[in-house]
This record gives structure tokens, sequence and C-alpha cells, in this order.
């Protein structure tokens, strides 16, 4: 007999994994996550300062573990040491790199760098978390995706092609986890209010930018993580949809 599913409020505390949650849109994350009630795991690839420092802001609340995302037997290793905590009731496989480049001047290891950053290491995320969610038939799972899936332009075909193939994994596996009640969905956010654009959106740039965004400004991390909660609360119920975040730049560019 199939066993009933989980409500989320019987558990003793909801916990979250986010992956590249030291730094930028994650950090945002793991603090709007905590401000919501959830206990949040997150990874970081480098950024060790950052990850302290967060873990000082919200103390008790956070904990932050180096875990390189392309190495499937490092993620099973950590998602097994969050589940042991209890169930992970949701995921967020937020963690990405871009190398853009003209196709035919990117290098190999570009290409395989970033389709395993954006691609694989969120399916190894998945695969790992999905026993646990199944047995207790709950589970939120929300990938981060971006505009660029569908917004063509020179120099980023790498980028856009792994995001896009997030976006179609995430429709195959929503489907193949409906009925085990959980909910696979995905946030595509535009361009992002944050230190790294602004390092190379300024002047002219960001004038051309915002010219063809009909909201006439970047999005901030706090809308993408508001998102995110949306899609956690299932109010109402979404089950593979691609939520985009971007003033409208998804209609026009």
């Amino acid at each position: 007999m199939t066993a009933p599913a989980v409500n989320p409020e019987s558990m003793p505390a909801r916990l979250a994994i986010v992956t590249g949650g030291s730094r930028g849109i994650g950090r945002v994350l793991v603090k709007s996550l905590v401000e919501a009630g959830y206990d949040v795991r997150f990874t970081f690839r480098t950024s060790e300062a950052e990850a302290r420092s967060l873990e000082e802001e919200l103390p008790g609340r956070c904990r932050g573990s180096g875990v390189d995302g392309t190495d499937a037997s490092a993620v099973s290793a950590f998602v097994g040491s969050v589940q042991a905590e209890g169930p992970v009731s949701l995921l967020v496989n937020n963690a990405g790199i871009t190398r853009d480049n003209l196709v035919d001047r990117v290098g190999a290891d570009e290409v395989s760098s970033v389709i395993d950053n954006n691609l694989c290491a969120t399916v190894h995320f998945c695969r790992a978390v999905l026993p646990q969610m199944r047995r207790v038939r709950y589970g939120d799972i929300v990938n981060i995706s971006s505009l660029a899936s569908g917004n063509v332009r020179p120099g980023n075909a790498m980028y856009g092609a792994s995001k896009a193939a997030v976006e179609r994994f995430g429709q195959s596996l929503a489907i193949e986890c409906a009925r085990s009640n959980i909910a696979v969905n995905t946030v595509a956010p535009g361009f992002v209010e944050t230190e790294l654009t602004a390092g190379f959106l300024d002047g002219p740039a960001r004038r051309d930018l915002l010219s063809r965004i009909p909201l006439r400004r970047l999005t901030t991390a706090d809308e993408v993580a508001d998102a995110v909660l949306m899609l956690a609360a299932r109010r109402p119920l979404l089950i593979g949809v691609t939520l985009p975040v971007g003033g409208g730049a998804h209609i026009v560019c």
C-alpha cells in the first residue's frame, strides 16, 4: 500500500539544501529561506570566507559545506549527511557558471565546465535527494535557470544551451515525480543586480539593456528568492513550470 503524503507542518523543522549559497543570489536565497522558517544547508566551491560569515550572520540556522557539484560521489555524500538530520523538504539548484565566448573560440574544457556545472550538477543533486523524498512522499525541487535559455545573443551559446537543458530536465523530472507528491519547477531570472553585473553593466551597455526590459530595471536577488518561495509554498500547486523573473524581458528580448 502506498504511504500517505507527509504533512510538512508535522516535520520537526523544514530542511532545505541550496547549492552555491555563499554569494550573490544564493546568499539571498539562504537568508530568505531561513526567514521563512527553513534550516538551510548550502554548498560552495571556493568562497569559504563568505560561507563562514553567512553562518555567523544566521547562527544555528544554516551551515555551508565545500562540495564540487560535478562530482556525483561528493554530492551523494553531502546530501546523505544532510538527510541524516531529517527529511529534506526543499532543494534549490542555484549554483552555475558562465564562460561567454563565440562558439569557434570557446575551449573544449570551457564547454565541459559549463555543461558539467550547470546541467550535470543539477542532475546529481536531484538524483541524490529523490530516494528519501519518494519515501516520505513530499518534496520540492526548484532549479534556477536563466532567460538566456530563450533570449539568444552572440557569445552565450554554451550558457544558454545548458540552461535550456536544465528547464527540459526539470519538465521531465516533474512528470516522473508528480505522483510521489514531489513538485519540480524552475525559476528563470533575467539579468540580476549583483556585484558581478555591476562590474560589466555600466554606461551605454546598461542603458541599452534596460531599454529592452519593459520594467526598465534589472531583477533583484530578493525577487528571485520570492519566486522560489512561491513555488515551494505550492499556492497554487505548480508542476513543471518555468517561471520567468525578468521584468518582462522574456517577452520582448
